[in-house]
């Protein structure tokens, strides 16, 4: 589910079942319902844009990108100088832009290397809304469309971590989002006395509060949680004709539509609830994906492009059109792509001897950057071979362990076994399992094969697959202790779960909720009985990275 905030970190929504003796790590989620005001929206390429990071603003006919992002200063540490900006903004609008009809002007956050560098309650602000003054008067001046932020933490002091921040031992989580939200407003302010109907791109934006990106540690996401302040921030004082983009870089691995639509739903059903300006967010607040043609490609470390076996990338041609197709199609307008330097017409490969060299960039991911584009893609044809790219086990994951996971659960419960490692599996592409009975205790599972739980289906020879997949095991609960009550744990599922005993469905995560980090606990006290066996069903959806049942799965019991 999404996350709201706390003053010391990530706690549920408040609109959960809670049994009275479980923690707040441990809530039951009661699924909400979509706000509704998505509704009417049909997925189309039609009028939606494709940028790419950096590259010419002047657009190549036969290079299928809309626009570029280029830049720009870092506007939380440097002063801008004025005539430097405009010197630069007479020389981008004396071109023909040619194709390249939506371009951007890039500023960048890395506030420093302490809290000493920079705080949200820093009195000497005024040179930090000066300076976005400076871009976006560039950015209009330049016939550009807007602003892209990059929000990005790479090193140093994380511009919106709460905890990293100067105050935070003084000044609640609620006082630096009120604060934040009052130095953004500020700058909107600034920005709206030289551009006020640009639209600004948010790399990790309102949603990056809320959903990590799936292979970073989960601590990491605590350099986001004030991204959304300030994204509300700029919303308080949007004109009518503003926009601001949630540009959702998690989105860098998808494949496959439901992972869009899903995500979709996420930025604009769910988080509308978490905004302090919810009118100016269905008003002004869009949503947009990232894109990444050659994911997680690292010729140094052994990942390289292959330009002649597609097979071994993340994304054959076929696909690459496919899921760009579904990206442009899901968004409210724009998509921006990272990668391959399309207008060099090269790519870095590795020869036989492991030698990095450049060849021509295949043309057939210049077609398929044109096709995807097109009103209809079709689904790309199954995989020849298993794509391992960043298939990280996932006892190399950040909190995949038992005491990690379950540690603080003994204050209040007791433990009495671990479920089964081995469970039946069978991936559900066609979402045809709950009408066919997947989750029923007599349904014959006997032809699916085995697949361990605390493991990523992809390291089990799923690779790549994302979506829906089952899980199904037949288990017999132990003798239980008289007057407890009696909860089956789940460490951690990628990304949605519903779970189902003896075919009845006892919860069950909201559409667009991404649940990859959180313990959930299911209520089957009056479901189970010792020595009879039991049917546990788990329908799993993944939109990205690795999926399944990741964490160990346990019986516990309270009072």
């Amino acid at each position: 589910m999404a996350k709201t905030m706390s003053s010391k970190g990530l706690i549920p929504l408040a609109v959960v079942l809670v049994a009275a003796l479980l923690t707040a790590a441990d809530v039951l989620a009661a699924p909400r319902e979509p706000s509704g005001y998505d509704e009417g929206f049909v997925p189309s390429t039609e009028g939606k844009k494709l940028l790419h990071f950096r590259g010419p603003v002047a657009g190549e006919d036969d290079v299928a990108f809309d626009g570029v992002m280029v830049g720009g200063p870092i506007v939380f540490l440097y002063k801008a100088n004025e005539e430097e900006q405009m010197a630069w903004a007479a020389k981008q609008a004396a071109q023909d832009f040619g194709r390249h009809t939506d371009n951007f002007y890039i500023c960048y956050s890395c506030p420093g290397r302490s809290a000493d560098d920079f705080d949200w309650f820093d009195t000497d602000f005024d040179w930090i809304v000066e300076n976005w003054r400076l871009v976006a008067k560039a950015a209009k001046a330049a016939r550009f469309k807007g602003i892209c932020f990059d929000t990005e933490f790479y090193e140093g002091l994380p511009l919106f971590g709460y905890e990293a921040m100067r105050h935070a031992d003084t000044k609640t989580f609620e006082e630096y989002q009120a604060q934040v939200r009052m130095r953004a407003a500020e700058i909107m302010r600034a920005v709206n006395s030289e551009f006020p109907d640009l639209t600004i791109l948010v790399l990790f934006g309102f949603s990056g509060s809320f959903n990590g990106v799936p292979q970073h540690p989960v601590t990491r996401e605590k350099a986001y949680t004030l991204v959304s302040s300030f994204v509300d921030g700029l919303l308080s004082e949007c004109g009518p004709d503003a926009r601001i983009y949630d540009m959702h870089e998690q989105s860098f691995s998808f494949r496959i539509p439901g992972s869009f639509a899903r995500t979709r739903a996420m930025m604009k059903d769910l988080l509308v609830e978490e905004s302090a300006y919810p009118d100016r967010y269905r008003a002004n607040h869009r949503a947009g994906f990232s894109f990444w043609v050659d994911c997680w490609c690292n010729t140094g470390a052994g990942r390289p492009f292959y330009a002649s076996d597609f097979q071994r990338n993340y994304y054959t041609p076929e696909e690459f059109a496919y899921s760009l197709h579904h990206a442009l199609a899901y968004s409210d307008g724009y998509v921006w792509m990272w990668g391959l330097d399309w207008w060099k017409r090269t790519v870095e490969v590795l020869d036989e001897e492991g030698n990095k060299v450049r060849v021509p960039l295949p043309r057939e991911y210049y077609e398929a950057l044109r096709v995807a584009h097109e009103p209809y893609v079709p689904e790309p044809p199954p995989r020849l071979l298993p794509n391992t790219f960043r298939n990280e086990p996932a006892s190399t994951q950040q909190g995949w362990s038992d005491e990690e996971t379950f540690a603080d659960l003994w204050d209040s419960y007791e433990f009495v076994e671990d479920l089964p490692a081995a469970w039946r599996f069978h991936i559900d592409p066609d979402e045809v399992g709950e009408g066919g009975g997947w989750a029923a205790p007599g349904f014959d599972d006997s032809l699916w094969p085995t697949l361990q739980i605390r493991e990523f289906w992809e390291n089990q020879g799923y690779s790549p697959y994302d979506g829906q997949a089952w899980y199904r095991l037949a288990w017999t609960p132990p003798e239980l202790p008289d007057g407890k009550r009696v909860f089956i744990a789940f460490g951690g599922v990628a990304d949605e779960a519903s779970v189902f005993v003896d075919g009845r469905l006892l919860y069950a995560s909201t559409y667009g909720e991404n649940i990859r980090h959180d313990r959930f606990l299911v209520d089957v006290t009056d479901r189970i009985r010792p020595g009879v066996e039991t049917c546990i069903a788990v329908r799993v959806w993944n939109t990205g990275w690795c999926g399944g049942i990741w964490k160990n799965v346990k019986l516990v019991v309270a009072d």
